[in-house]
């Protein structure tokens, strides 16, 4: 006659074999999700490729579409201000520009990266680095332009529809309680005055200063000759070079072994990049969701860009 066991049942020895090899397997895991998700390097003339890289490195941030918005790139810069192993910069450009605030924010926050670490900066511009775009640029103490880029038209945009002719024909009114008369200047229901449109020109005019005054400093040139070309004009990299906004032709390879001699390092040093990649959809969506709050919002827009929506 058996008689019942008593206390803790005894498991199976297989059942700790398998927790320890789902802890191990979820380790590997583990470590293969934070190493790919680690900072990517590339070295000039090779392709992409993960990794956490050691060494000395030439960090690389990237400004690509409308300037919308300014945390997601300074948050990158940050990232490449607190590398150690980063001794220069690249920044690469393919932008038409944007928001007039976005664009300051991210032309300070490079020009302060240089101050407070004293590295090089180099800036490369692909197919289009306009407006905003080149804004962005004159951070850097060189640029290096693609032969083709589409680059330049120093200028500011204000832009807004007015549908009064419209409603007119229609018959629709728009009725307006204001607490000023110029509460409601820029509205698509009734057009500018004389006065408003004046007001506005002068903003313009202001913010158009300050960006003619950070292309002269940035390109150490008299502001008198920046104001020569500053008139909303856009140049090829070649005719940029031979206008003096950027420095020497070249494509991003270039720019990197720039920065890498710039900083006393060797011309093969790699890239070091922050960024995390979106899948492609999610990218799309991002911009294409960014560019929909600029074009949904009410009221005029200061931009620095190439092309108007």
């Amino acid at each position: 006659m058996s008689t019942p066991e008593t206390g803790t049942r005894r498991r199976p020895p297989w059942v700790g074999g398998c927790s320890i090899l789902a802890l191990t397997a979820l380790g590997l895991m583990l470590v293969l999700y934070i190493v790919g998700q680690s900072v990517r390097t590339k070295a000039p003339g090779a392709a992409s490729s993960g990794g956490l890289g050691f060494g000395t490195h030439v960090g690389l941030i990237r400004l690509e579409g409308d300037i919308v918005e300014s945390r997601r790139f300074i948050e990158e810069l940050d990232e490449l201000r607190n590398d150690s192993r980063v001794r220069a910069l690249v920044i690469r450009i393919d932008s038409p520009g944007g928001g007039v605030a976005a664009t300051q924010e991210i032309h300070q926050a490079l020009r302060d990266y240089h101050e407070e670490t004293g590295q090089p900066m180099v800036a490369s511009l692909g197919s289009i680095a306009a407006s905003g775009g080149y804004y962005a640029a004159c951070a850097a103490q060189r640029i290096v332009s693609e032969p083709g880029t589409l680059t330049g038209s120093i200028g500011v945009i204000l832009t807004f529809a007015d549908a009064s002719e419209l409603m007119r024909k229609v018959g629709l009114r728009v009725e307006v309680v204001k607490s000023g008369p110029r509460k409601d200047f820029g509205s698509p229901w009734r057009p500018l005055t004389d006065d408003e449109r004046q007001m506005l020109q002068d903003i313009v005019g202001d913010v158009y200063g300050q960006f003619t005054e950070a292309v002269a400093t940035g390109r150490e040139q008299p502001l008198e000759q920046v104001l020569e070309w500053a008139d909303g004009r856009i140049f090829s990299g070649r005719q940029a070079v031979a206008a003096g906004l950027a420095d020497t032709l070249g494509y991003e390879d270039d720019a990197v072994s720039l920065a890498a001699n710039l900083a006393g390092l060797s011309p093969d040093t790699p890239a070091l990049s922050k960024r995390r990649e979106l899948p492609a959809f999610l990218e799309w969506l991002d911009r294409i969701t960014g560019r929909a709050r600029v074009l949904l919002s009410s009221g005029p827009r200061l931009e620095y860009r190439l092309a108007v929506p």
